[in-house]
C-alpha cells in the first residue's frame, strides 16, 4: 500500500497549495535530513502491512472450526501480525496528507487511488477472509443486508478494502481545501478572488463533510477487520489530525500518538516511525515510485491466494 506518487517534492508549493493557501499560513522549516526518507517509511509501512495480510490469510488459516481451541502460540501470532497491520494505519495516513500538501494534481492522484481501491477489493477479500469468518463484523448497512449471506473467499461483502478509506481521505481534503480557498479571508490570507462561504458556512461544511465521510466509512465496514478494528475509521481520523496540525509537528506526534494508544497502542507504534521521518523523497529514480501501485495489491493477492488455494 506505499502508493504515493508527489507532482512536486522540491520543498516548495505547488501551484495548487498556493491557490488554497494550504501552506501560506505556516513558516517555512529547514529541510530535515536525517531520519526515513518518504521511500523509507513506504517500505516500513508495506512490511507492517504485508505481516498484517500474513495474520489475516496464513496464520489464520491455523485456527481450529472454534477459535477458543487454538493454541496459545496460533493466537499470540494473530495479535502480533494484526498490530503489524494498526502500526501502518498512522504511516499510511502522513504519506497521504504528505501527497496532497505535494501534489499539483489532486483529481489525478484521487482517480489513481479510486482505481487502486478497485483492483484491491477482491485480494483483499482472499487475505482477510480465514480472519473475517472467524470474526464477521455485523454493525453498518453491509452487515445488515448480508447478516444471512455466507462470505466467500474471493466475494467478502463484510468489509471493503482500505484503500477505498485512502481515495476518501484524499478527496476530504481536497474538498476541505476547495472550501477553504472560497471562504471569507482571514487577516493573514489577504484577499481571495472568489468568496462564497461566510466562515461560519464553511465550517457547517466542513463538519458536514466529515461527518458523511466517517457515516460513509462505518456503513460500509470499509477496512473493518474483525469486529474491533475500523481500520478505514482510523485512517480518517489520522488524516484529520495530520492534515489540522501540518504546521505543528511536535503537537501533531503527540496527539496522534494518544490517539493511537487509545485504538489498541499499535497505532502509537506506527506515529513513533512517522516521527522519525526526513524531508527527502529517497527514490534514485522517479519510476519507482509507481512500483508502489503493484505491490499494494501483491501484499494482499500472495497470501490471500496461499491461503485459500484449496477453496477456490
Amino acid at each position: 500500500m506505499g502508493l504515493f506518487t508527489y507532482g512536486n517534492m522540491d520543498g516548495e508549493e505547488s501551484s495548487y497549495e498556493a491557490d488554497l493557501g494550504i501552506n501560506s499560513t505556516h513558516r517555512k522549516k529547514r529541510k530535515r535530513r536525517k531520519g526515513l526518507s518518504n521511500r523509507g517509511m513506504k517500505l516500513f509501512a508495506g512490511i507492517l502491512f504485508f505481516i498484517g495480510m500474513l495474520g489475516t490469510s496464513l496464520v489464520a488459516a491455523q485456527l481450529p472450526q472454534v477459535s477458543t481451541d487454538a493454541d496459545f502460540g496460533t493466537l499470540s501470532l494473530v495479535v502480533v501480525c494484526l498490530a503489524s497491520l494498526l502500526a501502518s494505519v498512522p504511516i499510511y495516513s502522513w504519506l497521504l496528507v504528505q501527497g496532497v500538501l505535494h501534489t499539483a494534481r489532486p483529481g489525478m492522484y484521487f482517480l489513481r487511488l479510486l482505481v487502486l481501491a478497485v483492483v484491491c477489493e477482491v485480494p483483499w477479500d482472499l487475505a482477510t477472509w480465514q480472519y473475517q469468518r472467524y470474526s464477521t463484523a455485523s454493525s453498518g448497512i453491509v452487515g445488515a443486508l448480508y447478516s444471512s449471506t455466507e462470505p466467500h473467499p474471493w466475494f467478502n461483502m463484510y468489509t471493503q478494502n482500505p484503500v477505498w478509506a485512502l481515495a476518501l481521505c484524499e478527496l476530504v481534503l481536497w474538498c476541505l481545501g476547495w472550501i477553504r480557498l472560497h471562504q471569507a479571508p482571514t487577516e493573514e490570507e489577504g484577499p481571495k478572488q472568489y468568496v462564497w462561504f461566510s466562515a461560519g458556512t464553511a465550517w457547517f461544511l466542513r463538519i458536514l463533510l466529515v461527518f458523511a465521510a466517517a457515516l460513509w466509512l462505518w456503513l460500509l465496514n470499509v477496512g473493518q477487520v474483525g469486529r474491533l478494528f475500523p481500520t478505514g475509521l482510523m485512517m480518517l481520523l489520522f488524516v484529520l489530525m495530520f492534515y489540522g496540525l501540518r504546521g505543528k509537528e511536535n503537537t501533531a506526534m503527540m496527539l496522534t500518538a494518544a490517539v493511537g494508544a487509545l485504538e489498541g497502542l499499535a497505532p502509537a507504534l506506527g506515529v513513533l516511525v512517522v516521527h522519525f521521518h526526513n524531508d527527502d523523497e529517497g527514490f534514485a529514480h522517479p519510476w519507482g515510485r509507481w512500483l508502489w501501485y503493484p505491490a499494494a495489491v501483491l501484499m494482499m493477492l500472495v497470501p490471500g491466494l496461499v491461503a485459500c488455494w484449496g477453496l477456490l
